[in-house]
């Protein structure tokens, strides 16, 4: 009877199990979660800041887009492609082109990220990193880079978590776009402290000079595509996209896991408790 069954599986194996619930299983071994984790995906809800990808609340769709109905002003949005700016960016212009988050932060997506950060299982970032793939594909935008760069750690940081999950993250999204990946381009040359509880200002003076291009001929003129695994103030972005500008790159779009709006800064934030906010 036994080795029946050992015939029937290896005749027909069980697709794998989701690494994210570790209950459901995957439909190919190429789909990067099941069924029921996609349909829990927090997705983000329309209309999303151009620039940096936060979802942008009626009211300030409304500023730009003038007295519409609400359906209208979606209709518009999907038949000219934007522009809605939120209130920071339209205030204070990032230096990257656009950024793109998967999901916002929050449900299993919240967790799965503080598992893959501080529990160690650094084997979440395959399955997380192809859903960012797809989505970098869907984006034109994205096809149109010429490098993939994560976000690096500082090396205290890196041999105190053993991994850096940007990079991770990274990995399947340079292969799903069929785009190089420079890890070693970017560098943290020095420590900073945990963004967590600091306000804006304090989050943008903790990074001021943070990063260091360690070889300028291989960023200069490229289109670069810099991931990191979540997005809230943009603080971080922002300062690796000045640094990869300053070094003579031609364009920086970002792209994230997550994305955990402000409060103040648009729609969903009811969603998002103090507690939610991620160290970085």
């Amino acid at each position: 009877m036994r080795l029946a069954r050992v015939g029937v599986d290896w005749l027909y194996p069980q697709p794998p199990l989701c690494l994210i619930c570790r209950d459901g299983r995957l439909s190919w071994r190429s789909d990067p979660l099941c069924a029921a984790c996609l349909d829990a995906l927090p997705r983000l809800v329309e209309p999303l800041c151009e620039q940096c990808g936060q979802p942008v609340g009626a009211k300030e769709a409304g500023e730009e887009l003038g007295r519409l109905p609400r359906l209208l002003q979606r209709a518009l949005i999907g038949l000219l492609g934007g522009p809605v700016h939120c209130q920071r960016c339209r205030l204070d212009p990032p230096p990257f082109r656009r950024a793109r988050a998967v999901a916002s932060y929050r449900g299993w997506i919240r967790a799965a990220i503080h598992r893959l950060k501080y529990r160690g299982e650094a084997e979440l970032a395959l399955p997380l990193g192809r859903l960012m793939g797809l989505l970098a594909r869907e984006e034109l935008l994205f096809l149109t880079v010429s490098l993939v760069v994560p976000v690096p750690l500082h090396p205290d940081r890196l041999a105190s978590r053993g991994y850096n999950q940007s990079e991770l993250l990274a990995r399947p999204v340079a292969a799903a776009i069929g785009r190089p990946l420079a890890a070693d381009v970017l560098r943290r040359r020095r420590p900073t402290l945990p963004q967590v509880g600091l306000d804006e200002a304090a989050r943008r003076r903790n990074l001021k000079k943070a990063f260091v291009v360690t070889d300028g001929k291989r960023v200069r003129g490229r289109r670069i595509l810099l991931v990191d695994d979540v997005l809230t103030t943009g603080a971080t972005c922002r300062e690796a996209a000045r640094t990869l500008l300053e070094a003579g790159a031609r364009r920086v779009e970002v792209l994230t896991l997550a994305v955990t709006p402000e409060a103040g800064a648009g729609a969903g934030l009811s969603e998002v408790s103090t507690k939610d906010r991620v160290r970085t």
